[in-house]
Protein backbone atom coordinates (compact mmCIF):
# COMPACT_ATOMS: atom_id res chain seq x y z
CA UNK A 1 0.00 0.00 0.00
CA UNK A 2 2.96 2.34 0.44
CA UNK A 3 3.58 2.16 -3.30
CA UNK A 4 -0.08 2.92 -3.92
CA UNK A 5 -0.15 5.90 -1.55
CA UNK A 6 3.20 7.20 -2.77
CA UNK A 7 2.11 7.32 -6.38
CA UNK A 8 -1.25 8.87 -5.49
CA UNK A 9 0.24 11.69 -3.41
CA UNK A 10 3.33 12.43 -5.51
CA UNK A 11 2.31 12.10 -9.15
CA UNK A 12 -1.39 12.79 -8.65
CA UNK A 13 -0.77 15.86 -6.54
CA UNK A 14 1.54 17.38 -9.12
CA UNK A 15 -0.64 16.48 -12.10
CA UNK A 16 -3.72 17.84 -10.35
CA UNK A 17 -2.00 21.17 -9.74
CA UNK A 18 -0.85 21.25 -13.35
CA UNK A 19 -4.24 20.26 -14.71
CA UNK A 20 -6.31 22.72 -12.71
CA UNK A 21 -3.96 25.67 -13.28
CA UNK A 22 -5.65 26.65 -16.60
CA UNK A 23 -9.00 26.49 -14.83
CA UNK A 24 -8.02 28.59 -11.82
CA UNK A 25 -7.68 31.71 -13.94
CA UNK A 26 -11.14 31.41 -15.46
CA UNK A 27 -12.92 33.21 -12.60
CA UNK A 28 -10.64 36.20 -13.21
CA UNK A 29 -11.35 36.09 -16.94
CA UNK A 30 -15.12 35.79 -16.44
CA UNK A 31 -15.19 38.86 -14.22
CA UNK A 32 -12.93 40.97 -16.42
CA UNK A 33 -14.34 40.11 -19.86
CA UNK A 34 -17.87 38.90 -19.08
CA UNK A 35 -19.69 35.80 -20.38
CA UNK A 36 -18.56 36.30 -24.00
CA UNK A 37 -14.86 36.48 -23.16
CA UNK A 38 -15.13 33.60 -20.72
CA UNK A 39 -16.99 31.47 -23.25
CA UNK A 40 -14.40 32.19 -25.94
CA UNK A 41 -11.49 31.23 -23.70
CA UNK A 42 -13.38 28.06 -22.70
CA UNK A 43 -13.88 27.22 -26.39
CA UNK A 44 -10.15 27.71 -26.99
CA UNK A 45 -9.35 25.38 -24.11
CA UNK A 46 -11.81 22.79 -25.44
CA UNK A 47 -10.39 22.78 -28.98
CA UNK A 48 -6.83 22.91 -27.66
CA UNK A 49 -7.40 19.88 -25.41
CA UNK A 50 -8.45 17.83 -28.43
CA UNK A 51 -5.38 19.00 -30.35
CA UNK A 52 -3.19 18.07 -27.35
CA UNK A 53 -4.61 14.54 -27.45
CA UNK A 54 -3.62 14.26 -31.11
CA UNK A 55 -0.13 15.62 -30.40
CA UNK A 56 0.38 13.25 -27.46
CA UNK A 57 -0.54 10.44 -29.89
CA UNK A 58 -1.30 7.74 -27.37
CA UNK A 59 1.92 8.10 -25.36
CA UNK A 60 -0.11 9.06 -22.30
CA UNK A 61 -2.19 5.89 -22.65
CA UNK A 62 0.48 3.23 -23.20
CA UNK A 63 3.74 5.17 -22.76
CA UNK A 64 4.12 4.79 -18.96
CA UNK A 65 3.93 1.00 -19.11
CA UNK A 66 6.29 0.92 -22.11
CA UNK A 67 8.99 3.05 -20.55
CA UNK A 68 8.61 1.32 -17.16
CA UNK A 69 9.76 -2.04 -18.57
CA UNK A 70 12.37 -0.58 -20.95
CA UNK A 71 16.08 -0.89 -20.02
CA UNK A 72 17.42 2.33 -18.54
CA UNK A 73 19.81 2.83 -21.46
CA UNK A 74 16.90 2.81 -23.95
CA UNK A 75 14.60 5.25 -22.15
CA UNK A 76 16.23 8.40 -23.53
CA UNK A 77 15.81 7.04 -27.05
CA UNK A 78 12.14 6.31 -26.43
CA UNK A 79 11.55 9.83 -25.22
CA UNK A 80 13.44 11.29 -28.17
CA UNK A 81 11.29 9.25 -30.57
CA UNK A 82 8.17 10.59 -28.90
CA UNK A 83 9.43 14.17 -29.14
CA UNK A 84 10.06 13.79 -32.87
CA UNK A 85 6.56 12.44 -33.46
CA UNK A 86 4.83 14.93 -31.20
CA UNK A 87 6.73 17.89 -32.65
CA UNK A 88 5.68 16.92 -36.17
CA UNK A 89 2.07 16.66 -35.07
CA UNK A 90 2.29 20.03 -33.29
CA UNK A 91 3.22 21.77 -36.55
CA UNK A 92 -0.05 20.52 -38.01
CA UNK A 93 -2.43 20.58 -35.05
CA UNK A 94 -1.56 23.93 -33.44
CA UNK A 95 -2.60 26.02 -36.49
CA UNK A 96 -5.72 23.90 -37.00
CA UNK A 97 -6.72 24.35 -33.37
CA UNK A 98 -6.23 28.11 -33.63
CA UNK A 99 -8.42 28.37 -36.71
CA UNK A 100 -11.13 26.15 -35.23
CA UNK A 101 -11.28 28.09 -31.98
CA UNK A 102 -11.39 31.43 -33.80
CA UNK A 103 -14.32 30.31 -35.93
CA UNK A 104 -16.37 29.16 -32.92
CA UNK A 105 -15.56 32.02 -30.53
CA UNK A 106 -17.38 35.32 -30.16
CA UNK A 107 -16.18 37.80 -32.79
CA UNK A 108 -14.49 40.23 -30.39
CA UNK A 109 -12.49 37.47 -28.69
CA UNK A 110 -11.35 35.37 -31.65
CA UNK A 111 -7.65 36.15 -31.24
CA UNK A 112 -7.75 35.23 -27.56
CA UNK A 113 -9.54 31.96 -28.32
CA UNK A 114 -7.08 31.07 -31.10
CA UNK A 115 -3.96 31.61 -28.99
CA UNK A 116 -5.62 29.83 -26.06
CA UNK A 117 -6.14 26.80 -28.28
CA UNK A 118 -2.45 26.80 -29.21
CA UNK A 119 -1.36 27.09 -25.58
CA UNK A 120 -3.56 24.17 -24.58
CA UNK A 121 -2.42 22.10 -27.57
CA UNK A 122 1.19 22.38 -26.38
CA UNK A 123 0.25 20.33 -23.31
CA UNK A 124 0.67 17.37 -25.65
CA UNK A 125 4.43 18.02 -25.52
CA UNK A 126 4.65 17.64 -21.72
CA UNK A 127 6.83 14.80 -20.34
CA UNK A 128 4.35 13.68 -17.65
CA UNK A 129 3.75 10.22 -19.12
CA UNK A 130 7.50 9.55 -19.17
CA UNK A 131 7.89 10.71 -15.58
CA UNK A 132 5.12 8.35 -14.44
CA UNK A 133 6.76 5.45 -16.26
CA UNK A 134 10.17 5.90 -14.64
CA UNK A 135 8.75 6.95 -11.27
CA UNK A 136 10.28 10.46 -11.05
CA UNK A 137 7.73 12.98 -9.86
CA UNK A 138 10.21 15.86 -9.91
CA UNK A 139 10.15 15.79 -13.73
CA UNK A 140 6.46 16.68 -13.64
CA UNK A 141 7.15 19.43 -11.11
CA UNK A 142 10.03 20.97 -13.06
CA UNK A 143 8.63 20.88 -16.59
CA UNK A 144 4.89 21.13 -16.07
CA UNK A 145 3.40 21.93 -12.66
CA UNK A 146 5.60 24.79 -11.48
CA UNK A 147 5.75 26.63 -14.85
CA UNK A 148 1.97 26.40 -15.37
CA UNK A 149 1.21 27.60 -11.86
CA UNK A 150 3.60 30.51 -12.37
CA UNK A 151 1.81 31.43 -15.60
CA UNK A 152 -1.58 31.23 -13.90
CA UNK A 153 -0.62 33.38 -10.93
CA UNK A 154 1.30 35.91 -12.99
CA UNK A 155 -1.37 36.19 -15.65
CA UNK A 156 -4.13 36.61 -13.07
CA UNK A 157 -2.35 39.57 -11.50
CA UNK A 158 -1.57 41.17 -14.87
CA UNK A 159 -5.14 40.71 -16.14
CA UNK A 160 -6.58 42.30 -12.99
CA UNK A 161 -4.26 45.28 -13.44
CA UNK A 162 -4.56 45.71 -17.23
CA UNK A 163 -7.96 44.20 -18.03
CA UNK A 164 -6.41 42.42 -21.03
CA UNK A 165 -7.20 38.67 -21.05
CA UNK A 166 -4.87 38.08 -24.03
CA UNK A 167 -2.00 38.03 -21.54
CA UNK A 168 -2.84 34.56 -20.30
CA UNK A 169 -2.95 32.59 -23.58
CA UNK A 170 0.20 34.34 -24.82
CA UNK A 171 2.20 33.53 -21.68
CA UNK A 172 0.85 29.97 -21.62
CA UNK A 173 1.98 29.43 -25.20
CA UNK A 174 5.46 30.86 -24.67
CA UNK A 175 6.07 28.89 -21.47
CA UNK A 176 4.71 25.73 -23.09
CA UNK A 177 7.26 25.98 -25.89
CA UNK A 178 10.16 26.73 -23.55
CA UNK A 179 9.41 23.88 -21.10
CA UNK A 180 8.92 21.38 -23.94
CA UNK A 181 12.35 22.30 -25.33
CA UNK A 182 13.99 22.10 -21.89
CA UNK A 183 12.41 18.70 -21.22
CA UNK A 184 13.71 17.44 -24.55
CA UNK A 185 17.22 18.68 -23.80
CA UNK A 186 17.15 17.03 -20.38
CA UNK A 187 15.46 13.70 -21.03
CA UNK A 188 16.12 12.77 -24.66
CA UNK A 189 19.03 10.76 -25.92
CA UNK A 190 21.58 13.14 -27.48
CA UNK A 191 21.65 12.40 -31.17
CA UNK A 192 21.69 14.65 -34.23
CA UNK A 193 18.75 14.75 -36.57
CA UNK A 194 19.07 12.51 -39.59
CA UNK A 195 17.01 11.12 -42.43
CA UNK A 196 16.40 8.05 -40.31
CA UNK A 197 14.38 10.19 -37.91
CA UNK A 198 11.73 10.64 -40.60
CA UNK A 199 11.32 6.87 -40.67
CA UNK A 200 10.99 6.88 -36.88
CA UNK A 201 8.15 9.40 -37.10
CA UNK A 202 6.44 7.43 -39.84
CA UNK A 203 6.77 4.20 -37.85
CA UNK A 204 5.34 5.81 -34.70
CA UNK A 205 2.43 7.29 -36.63
CA UNK A 206 1.67 3.87 -38.07
CA UNK A 207 2.22 1.55 -35.11
CA UNK A 208 0.80 3.84 -32.41
CA UNK A 209 -2.36 4.66 -34.32
CA UNK A 210 -4.67 2.48 -32.22
CA UNK A 211 -3.78 3.92 -28.77
CA UNK A 212 -3.65 7.39 -30.34
CA UNK A 213 -7.12 6.93 -31.78
CA UNK A 214 -8.38 5.76 -28.37
CA UNK A 215 -6.90 8.81 -26.65
CA UNK A 216 -8.29 11.15 -29.30
CA UNK A 217 -11.82 9.77 -29.12
CA UNK A 218 -11.59 9.94 -25.32
CA UNK A 219 -10.56 13.59 -25.49
CA UNK A 220 -13.26 14.32 -28.05
CA UNK A 221 -16.17 13.13 -25.98
CA UNK A 222 -14.73 14.83 -22.88
CA UNK A 223 -13.58 18.16 -24.33
CA UNK A 224 -15.65 18.71 -27.47
CA UNK A 225 -19.11 19.22 -25.83
CA UNK A 226 -18.29 22.86 -25.00
CA UNK A 227 -17.42 23.59 -28.63
CA UNK A 228 -20.44 21.60 -29.79
CA UNK A 229 -22.74 23.62 -27.55
CA UNK A 230 -21.41 26.80 -29.17
CA UNK A 231 -22.85 25.45 -32.43
CA UNK A 232 -26.23 24.12 -31.27
CA UNK A 233 -27.00 26.56 -28.43
CA UNK A 234 -24.61 29.53 -28.25
CA UNK A 235 -26.60 31.38 -25.52
CA UNK A 236 -26.18 28.34 -23.25
CA UNK A 237 -22.39 28.07 -23.64
CA UNK A 238 -21.49 30.24 -20.63
CA UNK A 239 -23.57 28.20 -18.17
CA UNK A 240 -22.72 24.83 -19.75
CA UNK A 241 -19.00 25.67 -19.83
CA UNK A 242 -19.10 26.78 -16.19
CA UNK A 243 -20.62 23.42 -15.16
CA UNK A 244 -18.20 21.54 -17.39
CA UNK A 245 -15.22 23.37 -15.91
CA UNK A 246 -16.27 22.63 -12.33
CA UNK A 247 -16.78 19.01 -13.36
CA UNK A 248 -13.35 19.04 -14.98
CA UNK A 249 -11.70 19.77 -11.63
CA UNK A 250 -12.96 16.34 -10.59
CA UNK A 251 -11.97 14.77 -13.89
CA UNK A 252 -8.41 16.02 -13.50
CA UNK A 253 -8.16 14.45 -10.06
CA UNK A 254 -9.49 11.16 -11.44
CA UNK A 255 -7.17 11.13 -14.46
CA UNK A 256 -4.17 12.08 -12.36
CA UNK A 257 -4.88 9.21 -9.97
CA UNK A 258 -5.43 6.72 -12.78
CA UNK A 259 -2.25 7.77 -14.58
CA UNK A 260 -0.24 7.51 -11.38
CA UNK A 261 -1.38 3.92 -10.83
CA UNK A 262 -0.67 2.63 -14.34
CA UNK A 263 2.78 1.29 -13.51
CA UNK A 264 1.58 0.03 -10.13
CA UNK A 265 -1.10 -2.27 -11.62
CA UNK A 266 1.16 -3.69 -14.34
CA UNK A 267 2.11 -7.35 -14.30
CA UNK A 268 0.35 -10.70 -13.89
CA UNK A 269 -0.61 -13.02 -11.07
CA UNK A 270 -2.66 -12.66 -7.91
CA UNK A 271 -0.68 -9.67 -6.62
CA UNK A 272 -1.41 -7.68 -9.79
CA UNK A 273 -5.07 -8.71 -9.60
CA UNK A 274 -5.32 -7.35 -6.05
CA UNK A 275 -3.71 -4.09 -7.14
CA UNK A 276 -6.20 -3.71 -9.99
CA UNK A 277 -9.15 -4.34 -7.69
CA UNK A 278 -7.72 -1.85 -5.20
CA UNK A 279 -7.40 0.75 -7.97
CA UNK A 280 -10.98 0.12 -9.13
CA UNK A 281 -12.35 0.37 -5.58
CA UNK A 282 -10.40 3.57 -4.99
CA UNK A 283 -11.78 5.10 -8.19
CA UNK A 284 -15.32 4.08 -7.30
CA UNK A 285 -15.08 5.89 -3.97
CA UNK A 286 -13.37 8.83 -5.66
CA UNK A 287 -16.13 9.04 -8.28
CA UNK A 288 -18.93 8.90 -5.71
CA UNK A 289 -17.26 11.67 -3.72
CA UNK A 290 -16.86 13.86 -6.79
CA UNK A 291 -20.45 13.24 -7.85
CA UNK A 292 -21.75 14.27 -4.43
CA UNK A 293 -19.71 17.48 -4.47
CA UNK A 294 -20.97 18.38 -7.94
CA UNK A 295 -24.62 17.61 -7.20
CA UNK A 296 -24.84 19.37 -3.84
CA UNK A 297 -22.35 22.20 -4.25
CA UNK A 298 -22.09 22.75 -8.02
CA UNK A 299 -24.59 25.64 -8.29
CA UNK A 300 -23.04 27.44 -5.33
CA UNK A 301 -19.52 26.91 -6.67
CA UNK A 302 -20.48 28.33 -10.07
CA UNK A 303 -21.65 31.56 -8.44
CA UNK A 304 -18.52 31.83 -6.31
CA UNK A 305 -16.15 31.08 -9.19
CA UNK A 306 -17.81 32.82 -12.12
CA UNK A 307 -20.13 35.44 -10.63
CA UNK A 308 -23.89 35.78 -10.34
CA UNK A 309 -24.34 36.09 -14.12
CA UNK A 310 -23.13 32.50 -14.63
CA UNK A 311 -24.96 30.16 -12.25
CA UNK A 312 -25.67 26.54 -13.15
CA UNK A 313 -29.01 24.91 -12.35
CA UNK A 314 -29.54 21.91 -10.07
CA UNK A 315 -30.52 19.68 -13.00
CA UNK A 316 -27.33 20.52 -14.87
CA UNK A 317 -25.30 19.84 -11.71
CA UNK A 318 -27.08 16.50 -11.22
CA UNK A 319 -26.36 15.22 -14.74
CA UNK A 320 -22.74 16.34 -14.65
CA UNK A 321 -22.26 14.86 -11.17
CA UNK A 322 -23.60 11.46 -12.23
CA UNK A 323 -21.39 11.48 -15.32
CA UNK A 324 -18.36 12.28 -13.16
CA UNK A 325 -19.04 9.32 -10.89
CA UNK A 326 -19.38 6.95 -13.86
CA UNK A 327 -16.33 8.44 -15.53
CA UNK A 328 -14.15 7.55 -12.54
CA UNK A 329 -15.22 3.90 -12.78
CA UNK A 330 -14.90 3.62 -16.57
CA UNK A 331 -11.47 5.26 -16.48
CA UNK A 332 -10.18 2.73 -13.97
CA UNK A 333 -11.57 -0.16 -15.99
CA UNK A 334 -9.79 1.12 -19.10
CA UNK A 335 -6.44 2.00 -17.54
CA UNK A 336 -6.17 -0.60 -14.79
CA UNK A 337 -7.90 -3.66 -16.29
CA UNK A 338 -8.25 -3.50 -20.07
CA UNK A 339 -4.85 -2.02 -20.97
CA UNK A 340 -2.80 -4.35 -18.69
CA UNK A 341 -4.70 -7.27 -20.26
CA UNK A 342 -3.85 -6.07 -23.76
CA UNK A 343 -7.45 -5.20 -24.64
CA UNK A 344 -6.46 -2.01 -26.48
CA UNK A 345 -8.93 -2.65 -29.29
CA UNK A 346 -11.77 -2.85 -26.78
CA UNK A 347 -10.62 0.43 -25.22
CA UNK A 348 -10.68 2.06 -28.64
CA UNK A 349 -14.14 0.71 -29.51
CA UNK A 350 -15.49 1.83 -26.15
CA UNK A 351 -14.18 5.36 -26.48
CA UNK A 352 -15.48 5.50 -30.06
CA UNK A 353 -18.94 4.48 -28.84
CA UNK A 354 -18.82 7.09 -26.07
CA UNK A 355 -17.65 9.81 -28.46
CA UNK A 356 -20.40 8.99 -30.95
CA UNK A 357 -23.09 8.99 -28.27
CA UNK A 358 -21.71 12.23 -26.82
CA UNK A 359 -21.76 14.09 -30.13
CA UNK A 360 -25.26 12.87 -30.99
CA UNK A 361 -26.79 13.33 -27.54
CA UNK A 362 -25.23 16.73 -26.82
CA UNK A 363 -26.24 17.99 -30.27
CA UNK A 364 -29.86 16.91 -29.92
CA UNK A 365 -30.49 17.41 -26.20
CA UNK A 366 -28.32 20.52 -25.96
CA UNK A 367 -30.11 22.09 -28.90
CA UNK A 368 -33.51 21.32 -27.38
CA UNK A 369 -32.93 22.02 -23.69
CA UNK A 370 -29.76 24.10 -23.47
CA UNK A 371 -27.24 23.48 -20.67
CA UNK A 372 -29.28 20.77 -18.85
CA UNK A 373 -29.77 18.91 -22.14
CA UNK A 374 -26.08 19.09 -22.95
CA UNK A 375 -25.22 17.76 -19.51
CA UNK A 376 -27.66 14.88 -19.98
CA UNK A 377 -25.93 14.12 -23.28
CA UNK A 378 -22.59 13.85 -21.48
CA UNK A 379 -24.16 11.42 -18.99
CA UNK A 380 -25.55 9.29 -21.83
CA UNK A 381 -22.02 8.89 -23.22
CA UNK A 382 -20.69 7.59 -19.91
CA UNK A 383 -23.61 5.16 -19.56
CA UNK A 384 -22.92 3.83 -23.06
CA UNK A 385 -19.22 3.35 -22.25
CA UNK A 386 -19.95 1.51 -18.99
CA UNK A 387 -22.41 -0.80 -20.76
CA UNK A 388 -19.75 -1.64 -23.37
CA UNK A 389 -17.16 -2.34 -20.67
CA UNK A 390 -19.53 -4.71 -18.86
CA UNK A 391 -20.09 -6.62 -22.11
CA UNK A 392 -16.31 -6.87 -22.68
CA UNK A 393 -15.67 -8.09 -19.15
CA UNK A 394 -18.32 -10.78 -19.52
CA UNK A 395 -16.88 -11.90 -22.87
CA UNK A 396 -13.30 -12.06 -21.57
CA UNK A 397 -13.90 -13.68 -18.18
CA UNK A 398 -11.73 -16.70 -18.97
CA UNK A 399 -8.89 -14.55 -20.33
CA UNK A 400 -8.92 -12.42 -17.20
CA UNK A 401 -8.76 -15.51 -14.96
CA UNK A 402 -5.83 -16.97 -16.90
CA UNK A 403 -3.94 -13.65 -16.74
CA UNK A 404 -4.53 -13.37 -13.01
CA UNK A 405 -3.19 -16.90 -12.39
CA UNK A 406 -0.09 -16.35 -14.57
CA UNK A 407 3.25 -16.09 -12.93
CA UNK A 408 4.29 -13.48 -15.49
CA UNK A 409 6.42 -15.80 -17.59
Amino acid sequence: MRGFAGRIFSFSGLQILSGISPLLILPVISRVSGPDGWSSIAIGQSIGAIAAAVILYGWGLTGPAKVAVAPTAERGGLYRDSVLTRSALTLVMAPLAAVGAALLAFAEFRVEAAIMAVGMALMGLAPNWYAVGIGRARIVAAFDTVPRLAVTIGSSLLIIVTGNILIYPVLLTVVGLVTAWLAHRTLSERRRLSRGDLKVVQANLRFRFKPAASALTMATYESFPVSLMSIVSLPSVAVFAAAERINRYGMIIIYSASNSLQGWVAGTGSAARKRRLTALLFHTVLGLTGAAVMVFFGPWLSTVLFGSLITIGSDTALFFGLSLGLMSITTSINFHIFIPLGLNTQVFVGTLIAASVSVAAVSVLGGLYGAPGGALGVLCAQLALLLWQIIVLLRHRSEVRVHNRSDGS
